[in-house]
């Protein structure tokens, strides 16, 4: 899903680097669109707020992430302008997991397994260079998607 995705919308640096890391399995994204939650239920997106003009600050959390635990990267839209109708205002970020402030806590099933998780989002600065479509464009991203 992410690799139409960022051929569609990506920067050019960005078609060179991800579609290829994905081929070849280096590199793993969550295959699925993810909305955080500021708070339980159903919202769509997290909060991120500008810091510089190099990286924007995400806060929230989202249940039910498949595979998030084994993922290098997943594709995050957050509100980036809560001033604007709520289509407008979000940001399509690819989210590298290992940044600071980024926790997965799995949810365990009867089975004993953990596919599902909660991934929670603590002042994670995403560098601009991992949003994909532009900031604020994307609901337009995610539908692509």
């Amino acid at each position: 899903m992410a690799g139409p995705t960022i051929i569609a919308w990506g920067t050019e640096e960005q078609k060179k680097r991800y579609p290829a890391k994905i081929l070849s399995c280096e590199e793993n994204l969550v295959s699925g669109l993810l909305g955080a939650q500021r708070r339980v239920g159903s919202r769509l997106a997290a909060n991120a707020r500008g810091q510089g003009r190099r990286a924007l600050v995400v806060n929230g959390q989202k249940v039910w992430t498949s595979f998030a635990h084994v993922s290098d990267y997943m594709m995050l839209l957050a509100r980036t302008d809560p001033s604007v109708p709520k289509h407008k205002g979000i940001t399509y970020f690819l989210l590298d997991m290992k940044l600071p402030g980024v926790t997965v806590k799995p949810l365990r099933q009867i089975t004993g397994e953990s596919e599902f998780n909660e991934v929670f989002f603590d002042n994670v600065r995403v560098h601009e260079s991992q949003v994909l479509g532009g900031v604020n464009n994307g609901w337009a991203v995610g539908l692509t998607t």
